[in-house]
């Protein structure tokens, strides 16, 4: 993000995404990939969008390499949800 004066300047999804390293598309896709789609939203979605876009732009006709054993983005979610789930699976 630009700062100026302790301001922040906002930027457009896309200018974002362009700036952003292969490390870190790669990183971004395998934790979408991860996470659960009733986890999603409009936001991860249209970042996932862009990524792809980047990607694409960078490396014509090749996937983005998913890695494993990565968090999902829903990680920050309080413990409960997933304590839920799984007392609903023993039952």
């Amino acid at each position: 993000m630009k700062t100026k004066d302790g301001y922040i300047i906002p930027v457009p999804l896309s200018e974002y995404v362009e700036t952003m390293e292969d490390w870190e598309l790669v990183e971004y896709a395998s934790m979408y990939e991860v996470t659960s789609i009733y986890c999603r939203n409009g936001a991860s979605d249209a970042k996932m969008k862009e990524v792809n876009r980047v990607w694409q732009k960078r490396y014509p006709d090749e996937d983005i390499p998913i890695l494993e054993c990565v968090p999902p983005l829903d990680r920050n979610l309080p413990p409960e949800i997933y304590l839920d789930d799984e007392k609903d699976s023993e039952k």
